[in-house]
């Protein structure tokens, strides 16, 4: 290879670099707030959404679903973190990718071990978006009234 073709692929390569460089996310692209959480203690796999929705309930029970709704749809893919407490001390924490082109994210909490009873006690969810321009995680706005915890009898 001469130097003309060299010169000619590696300017070609830089112009590849520099057009992908992705401008850091902001909120914005991420939903910009939270607007509802609901937590229910089964799962309706036909429109996939928790069922049998409350804020108490009453054990035993192994799992509790959740669905997370934001303001706008996302225009861009991001990291979600939920940082789990239980009765004021730190239960769990988890990460996930939310793909662009949609406003929710659902999941569950339970026990490591499938099919273990969760404690007794009152369980809340903060819900965090990754800043690639701050390179931290910051905590989502909340529309008033959102319900962020449930509580096991």
């Amino acid at each position: 290879m001469n130097s003309k073709n060299f010169f000619i692929i590696l300017l070609f390569i830089m112009a590849i670099v520099i057009n992908c460089e992705n401008a850091p996310l902001d909120v914005a692209e991420l939903g910009i707030r939270v607007t509802k959480i609901t937590f229910g203690t089964s799962w309706d796999a036909v429109n996939c959404v928790p069922e049998d929705t409350g804020r108490v309930f009453s054990g035993p029970i192994s799992v509790v679903y959740y669905e997370i709704c934001f303001k706008e749809i996302f225009t861009s893919g991001g990291m979600i973190k939920k940082a789990w407490r239980r009765d004021s001390g730190k239960f769990l924490e988890a990460t996930s990718f939310i793909s662009k082109e949609t406003k929710r994210i659902c999941g569950e909490i339970h026990k490591y071990e499938v099919n273990q009873t969760m404690d007794l006690g009152e369980y809340q969810i903060s819900v965090w978006w990754y800043s690639s321009g701050e390179r931290r995680y910051v905590q989502y706005d909340y529309d008033d009234g959102v319900n962020r915890s449930f509580k096991i009898e």
